[in-house]
């Protein structure tokens, strides 16, 4: 997938394999390849998720996501970087389960999370929670968030 990062839009997205068709990607590696190739790239680096409060965090930077509210500090100076809703993020209930009338909205949680502050970038997973085994869930979702600059150091 292809997020812009000011618009948390995906822009483009090129399915490399599908266990379900693999017939029908040929070709598909090359293309994607040619895709990267196209650009310049950074390795964003992968923030530390606490499996208890679902908080991220690496080099000075935290990010906490309780849905809807998202919160990116910079721990050194205790500096909110972003603080915002994600309503979009979240997904309704629904009647999606045999037998269930309305399965209730899935809790989405903070996964994974990757940064490259000196470019502004912030790449989060958000995973969702049924009520119970049998409830739907939504796959995994990634949303790109854009960080303020970073300041240089006095």
């Amino acid at each position: 997938d292809f997020i812009d990062v000011a618009s948390d839009r995906l822009v483009r997205r090129i399915i490399v394999s599908d266990p379900e068709h693999p017939e029908s990607r040929a070709g598909a590696e090359a293309k994607a390849r040619a895709v990267l190739g196209e650009g310049t790239w950074v390795k964003l680096h992968e923030l530390h998720v606490d499996e208890d409060s679902h908080v991220a965090s690496r080099d000075g930077l935290a990010v906490q996501y309780h849905e809807p509210a998202l919160a990116v500090r910079d721990t050194t100076s205790s500096f909110d970087l972003v603080r915002k809703n994600e309503r979009t993020w979240s997904h309704p209930a629904g009647a999606r389960c045999p037998g269930c009338d309305v399965c209730p909205a899935p809790l989405a949680i903070l996964d994974h999370a990757w940064a490259d502050r000196l470019h502004g970038v912030l790449l989060v997973e958000v995973s969702f929670t049924g009520g119970s085994d049998i409830c739907w869930e939504p796959p995994d979702d990634f949303h790109a968030v854009e960080l303020p600059p970073t300041l240089p150091h006095p």
